[in-house]
């Protein structure tokens, strides 16, 4: 239906909020991916070592740290100390994107980190591992092929459901950079109330999180044939 406030349409307003939200998401995982996998062999590869409690002490900060506090640490430092990047978000420039996303993406990469770490070192300790070795394969190839190959499903699980809950709108860093997203239009319509405006951003993050879901359900068939083989017996 139609808001309380402005009385346009809810599903017009979503969609042209949509686009934003969507890039800065998308920005944020792949920062995420780009940092925590490597991160997560790294520490399942050398468990107990100086890099693993390193690497595991940083993702524990990331997973702590208030959303809040990092973006205003980093306005601090990038706007307004050094003029590097915009404070806020300005339509059409993708530079201003930058700092939100990284702001999400801190704690998509601590989650991802720990849990790609704790996947991969229960793959490691399997008898088909010890398998590979004695035949004399890679070290490389058998963390990344037949160590990573079959750790996949947890770590596209927990990154399937980030995604999604961030889709949906991070509601706390879109306010910080001003970002016109989702997140930040449900928050600003709480206060009125506007219920249509409510009701309807509640709809979309659900819609959203069981598109997302249903996304992962599918790719598990792609990554472990073992389903596939399954569902076609049924």
């Amino acid at each position: 239906g139609n808001s309380y406030s402005g009385n346009e349409d809810v599903m017009a307003a979503i969609l042209r909020k949509f686009p934003v939200t969507l890039e800065m998401t998308v920005y944020a995982f792949l920062i995420s991916i780009v940092i925590s996998l490597p991160i997560g062999i790294i520490s399942a590869v050398k468990p107990n070592t100086a890099f693993d409690y390193i690497f595991m002490f940083i993702a524990l900060v990331g997973l702590s740290l208030p959303a809040f506090w990092l973006g205003m640490v980093m306005i601090l430092n990038f706007s307004i100390n050094n003029h590097i990047l915009p404070a806020a978000y300005i339509e059409g420039n993708k530079l201003s994107l930058l700092m939100p996303a990284l702001v999400a993406g801190t704690h998509l990469t601590a989650s991802l980190a720990r849990n790609t770490r704790s996947a991969l070192l229960e793959v490691l300790n399997q008898d088909y591992i010890v398998t590979a070795r004695a035949k004399g394969l890679s070290n490389a190839r058998v963390i990344v092929k037949h160590g990573l190959g079959n750790a996949l499903i947890p770590i596209v699980t927990v990154a399937g459901l980030q995604f999604g809950g961030s889709l949906g709108g991070s509601a706390v860093i879109e306010k910080v950079f001003n970002v016109k997203g989702i997140g930040s239009y449900v928050v600003d319509k709480q206060f009125l109330p506007d219920i249509p405006a409510i009701l309807g951003g509640v709809v979309y993050v659900s819609i959203v999180i069981s598109l997302v879901n249903l996304a992962v359900d599918l790719l598990y068939v792609w990554l472990d044939p073992r389903i596939k083989s399954r569902l076609k017996s049924q």
